[in-house]
C-alpha cells in the first residue's frame, strides 16, 4: 500500500510545501515486495520527486544491510534522501518487536532539504498489546510558517476555561 500527499498552506494550496509518501510492504517473503518496490518506483513521486520530501512507514527490510531488498529501491533511497531516525548513530535501533524477534524495518526518509528541517527524531516504544511496532517522529521545523490566514490560531480565553474545569475535575476527584 502507498499513500501519496502534498502538504500546503490552506491560503496557497496549489503550491506544495512539501511531499510525503507512506507505505507498508509486503512482509514475508522477497518476492512480493520486491514487485511492491519495483512497481513504487514507478509512480510519479519517485520518476519526479518534489525537492523537498518523506518516505516514511513499514519497509518489511532491514534497509542498512545489503542484499535485503530490491537494490534499485535501496539506490533511490540513498541518492535521493537521508534515514533521519538513524542519523548520527552507528547501529538504528530496533522498530519491530514480536517474541524474541527484534530488527529495524520501519524508517522515517526526508529528502536532503527536508533533513536539514527536522529534529527530535525519535523512536519510541509502544506496549506489545497495542502494537509490534515502534512509533517513529520527529519534528518539522518550518520557518516559512507564520500566523496569519490559513494557519489556526488558538482562542488564549478557550485555554483558561479547560484549565479552570480541569483543576475542578482534579479536587473533584480527590474526595472520591
Amino acid at each position: 500500500r502507498v499513500i501519496v500527499a502534498q502538504v500546503a498552506r490552506s491560503s496557497e494550496p496549489e503550491v506544495a510545501l512539501f511531499s510525503v509518501c507512506a507505505l507498508y510492504a509486503p512482509s514475508g517473503d522477497n518476492r512480493p515486495r520486491n514487485q511492491f518496490f519495483q512497481q513504487t518506483l514507478l509512480l510519479p513521486f519517485f520518476q519526479q520527486p518534489h525537492q523537498d520530501f518523506f518516505v516514511l512507514g513499514d519497509f518489511n527490510y532491514h534497509h542498512h544491510l545489503r542484499g535485503t531488498t530490491l537494490p534499485e529501491w535501496r539506490e533511490w533511497l540513498n541518492n535521493h534522501s537521508l534515514d533521519i531516525i538513524t542519523r548520527g548513530s552507528t547501529l538504528p535501533l530496533p522498530t519491530f518487536h514480536r517474541n524474541d524477534s527484534h530488527t529495524t524495518i520501519d524508517y522515517i526518509f526526508a529528502s536532503p532539504s527536508m533533513a536539514a528541517e527536522t529534529g527530535l527524531p525519535q523512536n519510541s516504544y509502544i506496549h506489545h498489546n497495542w502494537t509490534d511496532h515502534a512509533l517513529l517522529s520527529c519534528a518539522i521545523h518550518l520557518d516559512s510558517l507564520t500566523s496569519g490566514p490559513g494557519v489556526w490560531r488558538m482562542n488564549s480565553s478557550l485555554l483558561e476555561v479547560i484549565i479552570s474545569e480541569t483543576r475542578g475535575l482534579k479536587s473533584k476527584n480527590r474526595w472520591r
